[in-house]
């Protein structure tokens, strides 16, 4: 008997086993099937615009036109200040302006809008090379531009994009493509061409002038270096840069004496000169901001080569705004400026293209499977 009950309980185990199988099979499905009508399954969502903010193409180009935006803006800036009102004192500015800045995040901090972390020695020794090496490139380019005129500085300036290119190259194995190369000979020969009647020579003026290419080169490849080894966001570089250059500015300053001089500037009380000064400091903070993202998303090599090519939207400026003079030299220059950068686009656009191309075979050649071996 008991075996008989187990048996029998078997058999309705198995009886209701099936009725359940029979159920799920019966059961209709929601899941689109081949033989759906092509409107009837779902479309893919549109490129959000957060993935298109992830792609770092769309970065490097966003940061680039930023800082060209802002760098320009710096410039007509302090062209007002430096023309309109006659303001003498460079290193002053620059003081009042970094101290701003470092007003403004600090400010930006207390009220939880950004974050920026604590202030670190070991942070502020690492960084403060960079600050180092931009008043050594802000003295030399003010004792060059005393002696040499305009075109000429613009024209070794050009020249230091390629001591920029060199150092990316070897510290950051960065190609350096015959593209690139003649993106530069275009930038150079544009501003030969552009300054041609201008062209003088000075020994003394050389001298200082290739000091100022030695030291923007290497204020420019160190930042990048910086940018690596500190691993700060924007907002923390540019207060660590603004923080730490304004005891080298002050020193600066009293020993160009500037600061004993101040004092007797007539528009030193004026609300217009105080509103652009102010102003003057808030582009500066932004012109910050999007250096140390340009630099961070591209190279130096590009951050040069943009710096470069802002001069010419700068030269527009002054043509509409301050009826600089336009002569067939400048006219020409100009367009073989344009013309340089959009070669350094175009080559860099297919440089990237390639090397995306080759980790995309490089990451197939990681995945794919030996012939021949099963496939868990």
């Amino acid at each position: 008997p008991q075996g008989c009950c187990g048996c029998a309980r078997g058999g309705v185990r198995r009886l209701f086993l099936c009725q359940r199988v029979r159920e799920e099979t019966d059961r209709p499905t929601d899941r689109p099937t081949e033989t759906m009508p092509a409107h009837d399954v779902p479309k893919s969502s549109p490129t959000s615009l957060k993935s298109v903010w992830a792609d770092p193409r769309a970065q490097a180009i966003l940061a680039c036109t930023a800082y060209c935006f802002f760098s320009a803006s710096m410039v007509f800036v302090n062209k007002i200040l430096l023309s309109v009102y006659s303001f003498p004192f460079n290193y002053t500015l620059i003081f009042v302006q970094n101290s701003l800045a470092v007003v403004i995040l600090i400010a930006a901090k207390h009220w939880g809008a950004i974050s920026v972390d604590s202030f670190s020695w070991n942070t502020a020794i690492l960084w403060l090379p960079v600050d180092i090496l931009f008043v050594a490139m802000l003295v030399t380019g003010t004792l060059s531009l005393r002696l040499l005129v305009v075109p000429m500085v613009t024209i070794f300036k050009n020249l230091t994009n390629i001591l920029i290119a060199t150092g990316d190259r070897i510290w950051f194995a960065n190609e350096i493509s015959f593209g690139l190369m003649g993106s530069f000979a275009l930038l150079i020969v544009g501003s030969i061409v552009a300054g041609f009647n201008d062209l003088s020579f000075n020994a003394t003026g050389y001298m200082w002038m290739a000091c100022n290419c030695v030291c923007t080169a290497a204020y420019v490849l160190y930042m990048r270096h910086a940018v690596k080894r500190t691993h700060l966001s924007d907002f923390g570089m540019s207060y660590y840069n603004n923080l730490l250059s304004l005891p080298l500015l002050a020193v600066m300053g009293i020993t160009m004496g500037e600061w004993q001089q101040i004092g007797s500037f007539e528009y030193l009380t004026s609300p217009p000169f105080l509103f652009c000064l102010a102003f003057s400091g808030t582009v500066g903070f932004l012109l910050s901001l999007s250096s140390f993202w340009c630099v961070r998303t591209t190279s130096a090599t590009t951050y040069g080569t943009v710096g470069s090519l802002n001069k010419i939207p700068v030269a527009i400026l002054g043509i509409i705004f301050f009826k600089n003079k336009v002569s067939l030299y400048s006219g020409l220059g100009i367009g073989l400026g344009l013309g340089g950068g959009v070669v350094y686009g175009l080559v860099k656009n297919q440089l990237q293209r390639a090397k995306q191309q080759e980790k995309e075979i490089e990451l197939g050649r990681r995945h794919k499977l030996p012939e021949g071996k099963p496939k868990f």
